[in-house]
């Protein structure tokens, strides 16, 4: 049973400060955004948005405030774009707001590069802040090349001392680590074009009697970092810089990755289950069970036969299982070449006929017999060098750090070119649909890092290429989902979703998480409400 306790609705209050300072005030926390001219302090010159969350008995009057009475060059600043190569910071010369039921609506515009940030400040009912930001190029001049789009940046008043994090390696991830916070930064990060193993966008910073949880909706690369200042405390992430090149246009427009920080008196338990409650309220169909899974990968690892998969179905039973997941090597190639692998026999989802020779509907039918819902493994990035897109479309693929996948190699395709993703959708379909599946768990296990344009490809190369591949991706998982009503869908290493809607918060890849370590050697067996664990 899907236990959810009901809590009051926390209230809500916005109020104008001075023209270019609001506040909003929700339970014990107050925000203060405000747009201020640096030239006083020589730092840049430009108009700089700051950010500070803390208490509602935090003084709002800025110039008697620290935070904001002196310059500070390691501190990042709130919708802190930089333009072009050599990384122009924006300067933000208007600032319009509207007040919302539950927050704020903040527009800057900058008159110098035709830019306007949009950015919506709102309190979700279970007390947790949600920023989405959104940049538009609004003029008729050349493109603008973003090379900085961090998606949030604030300055926290609390004493912070300790920071969680969630890390690990390979079969042992998402582990509980706690750490010293000081003057020295912690920067966590991905560089590998996904999230994967060591980190994951995620961090909870405890104070004595306050904990402070930020969280960040994107699957490609990404950083978040923390550092304690003078009595204060910074904390920003966002997409990783290091890496983003992404080209705007007249009218185009990019969305980023939503953060959603949370602020509570109290410990981690605390906010963790706050976060759950947001987490029920927001992903879709809330009130619905996380099902138990039986993954054929645990006991039979490799390439599963429908005899040995039929066999584990009564067992899978006898555990109280309520979905069977048949896991990687069930499939090959249109045209597969013998001495392919199953790790590199991807790319075309046809089934393996030596291995269920009356197709997957024979193991599905049973495990509806049995009264198990089935499931099924995919990777739909992984590319086989005998599969239809290596031999027809080469240009489809990523050329990973400006080189061409090696011949004998699995290869990635790129989600963001329409092709690429209809053809995955088709093979993905064809499956989900035979064999009535009502789970689906999407894998990737190959790092990508930069991405690349294939030097074959003849649309247009001016968006980030890992930004267009998961922008397609987002829009992959809409349609199935759309396509088909039912399934789940539990993303390996990369986020969680379920098929049912498309929304920031299904994006989100952390494991929610209590004081307590959490064990991934009984994964397989665990009852979640809302949290993945990941193989």
């Amino acid at each position: 049973m899907n236990e959810q306790v009901e809590r009051d609705v926390i209230a809500v209050s916005t109020s104008r400060i001075s023209d270019w300072h609001w506040r909003i005030v929700w339970a014990e926390n107050a925000l203060d955004i405000v747009l201020r001219d640096q030239s006083d302090n020589h730092v840049h010159g430009v108009n700089a948005l700051y950010t500070r969350l803390g208490t509602s008995k935090d003084d709002p009057a800025t110039d008697r405030d620290a935070v904001f009475a002196f310059p500070d060059t390691l501190r990042r600043n709130d919708a802190d774009f930089r333009i072009g190569v050599d990384r122009i910071p924006v300067s933000w010369d208007k600032m319009e707001v509207n007040e919302l039921p539950r927050g704020l609506a903040v527009i800057l515009s900058s008159t110098r590069f035709d830019l306007r940030a949009e950015l919506l400040f709102a309190i979700h009912p279970s007390g947790v802040l949600v920023k989405d930001t959104k940049v538009i190029h609004t003029g008729a001049t050349a493109p603008l090349l973003l090379t900085s789009a961090p998606s949030f940046a604030f300055t926290l008043t609390d004493p912070v001392e300790r920071a969680v994090l969630l890390s690990g390696e390979w079969g042992e991830e998402t582990q509980v680590n706690r750490v010293s916070l000081q003057h020295v930064p912690i920067n966590l990060e991905s560089r590998a074009g996904k999230t994967g193993f060591e980190y994951n966008p995620w961090i909870a910073l405890e104070a004595d009697q306050t904990t402070i949880v930020a969280q960040l909706s994107w699957s490609g690369n990404w950083n978040m970092s923390a550092r304690r200042g003078p009595g204060v405390t910074h904390l920003a992430g966002g997409i990783h810089e290091i890496s983003l090149s992404h080209a705007l246009h007249a009218n185009q427009e990019l969305v980023l990755p939503r953060a959603t920080i949370l602020r509570v008196a109290g410990d981690l338990n605390r906010a963790t289950q706050c976060l759950h409650d947001y987490r029920r309220a927001e992903r879709p169909n809330g009130q619905r069970n996380v099902p138990v899974q039986f993954n054929s990968w645990y006991p039979y690892p490799g390439e599963p036969n429908v005899a040995d998969m039929m066999d584990f179905v009564p067992i899978a039973k006898k555990m109280q299982c309520e979905v069977f997941v048949l896991d990687a090597g069930w499939y090959t190639t249109d045209q597969e070449d013998p001495d392919e692998s199953w790790w590199t026999r991807t790319g075309d989802w046809t089934v393996n006929n030596r291995l269920f020779p009356n197709g997957l509907e024979e193991l599905s039918q049973a495990c509806e017999q049995a009264g198990l819902q089935f499931g099924i493994w995919f990777e739909p990035e992984a590319i086989s060098p005998s599969a239809y897109i290596r031999r027809n479309h080469p240009e489809w693929l990523h050329h990973v750090d400006g080189r061409a996948p090696s011949p004998n190699e699995r290869a990635i395709v790129n989600l963001g070119i329409e092709g690429a993703r209809q053809f995955a959708l088709e093979r993905i379909l064809k499956i989900l649909r035979a064999t009535n599946a009502k789970w689906m768990k999407w894998d990737f296990n190959t790092d990508m890092r930069q991405g690349g344009w294939a030097d074959g490809y003849t649309g247009a190369k001016d968006a980030d290429p890992v930004v267009a591949h998961y922008q397609g991706l987002y829009r992959l998982q809409d349609e199935i989902r759309a396509a088909m009503p039912e399934p789940d869908a539990r993303n390996v290493r990369r986020r969680w979703r379920s098929f049912r809607c498309c929304d920031h918060e299904a994006r989100a890849h952390q494991l929610d998480v209590r004081s307590e370590t959490v064990s991934t050697k009984s994964r397989h067996s665990l009852r979640q409400s809302g949290s993945p664990i990941r193989r």
